[in-house]
């Protein structure tokens, strides 16, 4: 059986990826193909050349208006065509903090795993959303 073909989006940290390049399984059960750095710069991407993964940078704020799903269909669009010429199994966003659109969740329907670090599971949170960090600044809040 093959690996799975796994690519990964991320915006400036690729976090966890020295642990995910030394994963055992890694190249038997499961392959990183390409690591896709959504800003100007991805401040692993030396240790990820270093271990023969593929990385681009897609800065998508280039796009204009990407704040605008509609507006960012087209970027989505290119990911997708991107993921298909790599028969890729799985997309695994991970430090990636903008929502994708319907054009690549439904390329891919049920083959993306969105990690979040933050305690979701938590209903008394003040801040909630896409907008809590800057709920609680707003707030005068000291931490967040």
């Amino acid at each position: 059986m093959e690996p799975l073909r796994v690519a990964r989006l991320t915006a400036r940290h690729a976090e966890g990826i020295g642990a995910l390049l030394a994963d055992p399984n890694r190249g038997s059960t499961w392959n990183l193909s390409i690591v896709i750095g959504a800003e100007e710069e991805l401040h692993e991407m030396p240790l990820l050349e270093e271990a023969g993964v593929p990385v681009e940078l897609r800065p998508i704020r280039r796009v204009p208006a990407f704040r605008n799903l509609r507006a960012r269909e087209p970027f989505d669009e290119d990911l997708g065509d991107l993921f298909g010429r790599l028969a890729i199994d799985w997309i695994v966003l991970d430090g990636y903090p903008y929502v994708v659109t319907e054009t690549l969740l439904a390329r891919y329907p049920q083959k993306i795993l969105a990690l979040h670090d933050a305690d979701l599971s938590r209903r008394d949170a003040i801040y909630s959303g896409a907008h809590a960090v800057r709920d609680a600044i707003l707030a005068g809040e000291n931490e967040t």
